[in-house]
């Protein structure tokens, strides 16, 4: 039975204070490499953890090297106390297997940088038992390669499609990143929240309908898409924002000492 990767929580206490600061690595890697990290506000209702039957997976572009250290500066603020989960290239962990402890499992890609279809299905029971397991959440950059925050139309692998198709209980998060020089020598770390995404706002289906109904799959291709749209709108309102270079439309989140 395939179950989510077993984690090292004093790994992860030592992964949180290199991104964050403290002891034993004093300023943090944001501090250092940032000049603030920023989250747009308003963020949408509903985001704390709300318990062993809360199954969320956050979505987010890739611009770049530093997603994964946002990834984790915001499930610290968002999701305090979780365990965050993330796909990562098969042949980067095999290269650094303590990435195992902090959280990651592989993906076998092909050459052209696509899941195998060996890859795909491991990806989708590994997913599953993480959105199962109490106290974890999935996070995933779908499109599975770095791209500008700026590239339309977004184009997602399949995978996150598949599993918001046939799970009415799955919330999907999207999370829009940049990363844009304002007035200082370090560029600004800048983050933005969607509204969740679940099923029934791809299908339509009404709240009250018969359970029967409510579990029928849709179409993995409108979740993606849907899934697609969503993120881009949260990418849009975050360069608007960020044009206005306006520090108060922000909640500047802690980057440590």
């Amino acid at each position: 039975m395939t179950s989510p990767p077993r984690t090292s929580r004093f790994l992860r206490w030592g992964f949180r204070r290199y991104v964050l600061g403290g002891f034993p690595f004093g300023r943090g890697m944001l501090a250092r490499n940032f000049h603030a990290v920023r989250l747009l506000e308003p963020l949408p209702e509903g985001l704390s953890d709300g318990g062993p039957d809360d199954r969320r997976a956050f979505y987010l572009n890739h611009p770049g090297w530093w997603d994964p250290l946002a990834a984790a500066a915001l499930a610290e603020h968002l999701r305090p106390g979780r365990v965050p989960i993330a796909p990562i290239d098969a042949d980067v962990l095999s290269a650094a297997p303590i990435l195992r402890w902090l959280g990651m499992f592989g993906v076998e890609r092909d050459a052209a940088g696509n899941a195998t279809a060996a890859g795909a299905k491991a990806f989708l029971r590994t997913a599953r038992a993480t959105l199962d397991a109490p106290g974890c959440d999935l996070w995933l950059t779908p499109e599975g390669t770095f791209a500008p925050p700026d590239r339309r139309p977004l184009r997602f692998a399949p995978g996150l499609g598949r599993l918001l198709s046939r799970d009415p209980a799955l919330a999907c998060v999207p999370v829009a990143v940049r990363y844009d020089f304002w007035t200082e020598r370090r560029p600004e770390l800048l983050l933005a929240v969607g509204e969740p995404v679940r099923r029934a706002d791809v299908s339509g289906e009404e709240p009250r309908r018969s359970a029967a109904a409510g579990n029928a799959p849709v179409n993995v291709g409108d979740c993606s898409r849907f899934l697609e749209r969503r993120l881009e709108s949260m990418l849009d309102a975050l360069a608007g924002a960020s044009a206005s270079r306006d520090p108060a439309r922000f909640r500047t989140l802690p980057r440590g000492p």
